[in-house]
């Protein structure tokens, strides 16, 4: 169960994270700068996952994931006013030297603390709001499961996950369909966790199925 949960959330987060990649994010007088972001900040996402005992590897990879969402949507919604990329690297320029300064054991806090501050806060609460709900819906649909249909339910919701991350993804390329999206999904896991042991499932078809109908207003 808890293998279906990971595999469902990493698919969440780098869906929305492949998406968001494919728009451009910076203009051409930034771009040295956005190299020299990309590259101290992937020595601080390696650094935050080097220094994760080996048992909180996966949650390292994930809070990592948050924050490449996060760094992402950011440059895309400034895409076009040098400024404020530039306010951007620095931001995450900052927060990458931090964390690499810190001690191993201090550095995913200073991760969590300092990368959310230089992140983009809407998206950034968002994915954090959705991915509890997310996992928590998933935890009950399947646990509501007789043992004997527990692996066929364990299939059904993972096909739910990808067709999640697929809306998701797509959305992230509109910040405003993006944030309806990811509110629709979160009021969707609500209600299956909000339901009764025998009609999860059927309420997750039924509110995800509208979750991914969801367009921006």
């Amino acid at each position: 169960m808890a293998m279906v949960k990971n595999i469902a959330c990493t698919l969440l987060l780098v869906a929305i994270m492949v998406a968001a990649t494919l728009v451009p994010v910076a203009t051409a007088a930034s771009e040295q700068s956005i190299e020299t972001m990309d590259a101290s900040i992937k020595k601080a996402f390696d650094a935050v996952i080097a220094a994760a005992p080996k048992a909180k590897r996966s949650e390292a990879e994930s809070a990592v994931l948050k924050q490449k969402v996060a760094a992402t949507a950011s440059l895309n919604q400034a895409a076009g006013d040098k400024k404020k990329v530039d306010e951007i690297v620095t931001a995450y320029k900052t927060a990458a030297n931090a964390v690499l300064a810190a001690k191993p054991a201090d550095k995913s806090a200073v991760f969590e603390k300092t990368f959310g501050e230089a992140g983009h806060p809407a998206t950034h609460q968002a994915v954090d709001s959705l991915e509890d709900s997310f996992k928590q819906a998933i935890d009950d649909v399947v646990a509501a499961a007789p043992s004997p249909k527990q692996d066929e339910m364990k299939a059904l919701v993972f096909q739910q996950t990808v067709l999640a991350a697929n809306s998701l993804g797509q959305s992230s390329m509109d910040t405003k369909l993006f944030a309806a999206v990811t509110t629709a999904y979160k009021v969707a896991s609500d209600a299956v966790i909000a339901a009764s042991p025998d009609d999860k499932f059927p309420v997750m078809e039924k509110t995800f199925a509208e979750a991914a109908k969801v367009k921006a207003a």
